[in-house]
């Protein structure tokens, strides 16, 4: 009941994406996850360069039972299911606030 619960919660952000995007390792190890990380670092770079919207959909990877789900029904093998991420267009989001450069770096 509970899978099913944590499944129809992430149906609806799924089903109003454009488009998905599923980042997967060979193996559940520190040198998968990082490579998954910086394939994630090039494409949300791409992305935001092409003028598309891109948000994670954490809850497909982050609970085991999900993340087991996504695999089999990707039928991937051995492999895991790092990142989910949906992509579409969307209105323009103001940018985060940053402090001054000269707030964080010391001269010298």
């Amino acid at each position: 009941m509970r899978r099913r619960a944590a499944l129809a919660r992430l149906a609806r952000p799924i089903r109003s994406s454009s488009a998905l995007a599923i980042v997967v390792s060979d193996r559940d190890e520190p040198a998968g996850w990082l490579a998954a990380g910086r394939l994630h670092a090039r494409f949300a770079l791409a992305a935001t360069a092409l003028g598309l919207a891109h948000a994670h959909i954490n809850q497909a990877v982050e609970v085991p039972d999900l993340r087991q789900a996504l695999a089999a029904a990707l039928d991937l093998g051995g492999k895991r299911p790092d990142l989910v991420l949906r992509l579409g267009s969307g209105p323009a989001l103001p940018m985060s606030l940053r402090r001054p450069v000269e707030a964080v770096i010391e001269p010298g």
